[in-house]
């Protein structure tokens, strides 16, 4: 099973599970433009929280239900994967400091072991960014 790409169920079938390597081959790098990371960081809460059923306001407030926690550790854990820096993720998920946002990417990390249901959500919140990311970095000529 390992290396496959198996299609991903839900509304959008065209959308496949990508690995690990694919995204980080087209992550961006430090020296990316300031326009494609704050692009970047804004389509990564608009697809969380499409995926996660929330909303903005939901996942950017104080609130500690469930799916508010859950959503932002999965947004925190798509945007690291995509080298934003720890502040950056921070502001974008609410205010919050580097520091929550560390704790927020390693709890994401323990999930995606151990919870089938917040894997699956997290990874075709990737494989939307990778589609999106792919397009803008074709628009603005990255390499």
């Amino acid at each position: 099973m390992h290396g496959t790409i198996p299609q991903v169920p839900g509304d959008d079938s065209s959308l496949k599970i990508l690995e690990p390597g694919p995204l980080q081959k087209l992550a961006l790098s430090f020296d990316a433009p300031p326009a494609i990371r704050a692009f970047l960081s804004i389509r990564v809460v608009e697809e969380v929280c499409k995926e996660f059923g929330i909303r903005r306001e939901d996942l950017e407030g104080d609130g500690q239900y469930r799916e508010q926690c859950t959503s932002r550790y999965a947004a925190a854990y798509v945007m690291y994967s995509n080298r934003l820096t720890h502040p950056r993720i921070g502001k974008r998920i609410g205010s919050r400091d580097r520091c929550t946002s560390i704790r927020a990417v390693k709890t994401a990390g323990k999930r995606m072991r151990t919870n089938r249901t917040f894997r699956k959500k997290v990874r075709r919140v990737q494989a939307r960014i990778y589609l999106l990311l792919r397009e803008e970095k074709a628009r603005w000529q990255i390499s």
